[in-house]
């Protein structure tokens, strides 16, 4: 194996140093509550992106759609998105 140069070492450092400040900083300002980071990643998704299926989304967030379906649901609880009907005779819902 060859080793890895000293200088991709020093980014690689700077890096997780700039990370957790940013991480840091971001929840000083963001007053994201109990959010938990999938959380917080489904509604910058759905703000960014604009609705979409469970389905969509755990594709994107690459979870189980059982995993999404349950942080939908808890987010939907807490009148953080609304879910809709994707076809009036359908079981699935967009969410907002």
């Amino acid at each position: 194996m060859t080793e890895t140069p000293a200088s991709a070492r020093r980014a690689a450092s700077e890096v997780r140093t700039v990370y957790s400040r940013l991480r840091r900083r971001l929840r000083e300002v963001a007053d994201l509550g109990d959010l938990t980071p999938s959380q917080t990643s489904v509604l910058s998704r759905l703000s960014k992106d604009g609705p979409a299926t469970a389905s969509m989304l755990a594709t994107l967030e690459r979870i189980r759609p059982q995993s999404m379906a349950a942080l939908v649901a808890a987010l939907a609880e807490r009148g953080l998105i609304d879910r809709t009907p994707t076809r009036p005779t359908a079981a699935a819902s967009r969410s907002r």
